[in-house]
């Protein structure tokens, strides 16, 4: 039993490791915050703590994405000790919208709450 368990666990991972792989979002935007060794879902709780609503994290990522600068980003000054203020983004403001979209989607913890059916 703990057996099956434990595989059923490693199919599931490399299934939704697969899956984030194929996603534009990869492309777009974890593969430059895998190189620089940025944690994505750092930045995410980031946001999530300083402005709560999905609609504001989504306001302030398309402007800083749009017009990266200190000012309007949420890392202390100390980060851009170490990293450099990333360049405005190529993307054009639709497909930049959907991945916003996609990236809020992808670490958004309430998608991944769920009460049992058994627990009724």
């Amino acid at each position: 039993m703990v057996r099956e368990v434990f595989l059923y666990g490693i199919l599931l991972s490399t299934l939704q490791a697969d899956t984030v792989a194929n996603l534009p979002l990869q492309r777009d935007c974890f593969d430059c915050h895998q190189a620089q060794k940025v944690s994505s879902e750092f930045i995410y709780r980031r946001y999530l703590m300083k402005y709560s609503s999905k609609d504001t994290i989504r306001e302030r990522l398309f402007l800083y994405l749009k017009s990266p600068s200190q000012y309007n980003s949420i890392m202390p000054p100390q980060f851009f000790g170490k990293y450099v203020v990333k360049e405005p983004t190529q993307l054009n403001d639709k497909i930049l919208k959907e991945r916003i979209n996609d990236y809020i989607r992808f670490y958004d913890v309430s998608q991944k709450l769920f009460i049992p059916n058994d627990y009724n």
